[in-house]
């Protein structure tokens, strides 16, 4: 059984907004919680972090004055790979 806090947590859309309301927050930054998807394989967590990505790109786009957001980051091989080819 997923829990009701769980379904609100995921949930960028009406529910989050009826739950802003309630508690007078005209906006939120989102941003994915330890763990994330750096602790996964290069493939899991690069699939993951798109998933996140445009997720929440789409309800940022859907409610632009309501939500904000930091990037998922690419898992730590990748990320790695990015720094040390951008150093050359």
């Amino acid at each position: 059984m997923i829990s009701t806090w769980f379904v609100g947590i995921v949930d960028l859309g009406e529910g989050r907004l009826r739950e802003m309301m309630k508690v007078e927050f005209d906006m939120q930054v989102l941003s994915i919680s330890i763990p994330g998807v750096e602790l996964l394989d290069s493939s899991s967590g690069t699939t993951l972090e798109r998933q996140i990505n445009d997720e929440v790109a789409q309800a940022i786009r859907k409610y632009p004055e309501r939500f904000s957001a930091f990037a998922a980051m690419p898992p730590r091989i990748r990320f790695q790979q990015r720094w040390n080819s951008s150093e050359r």
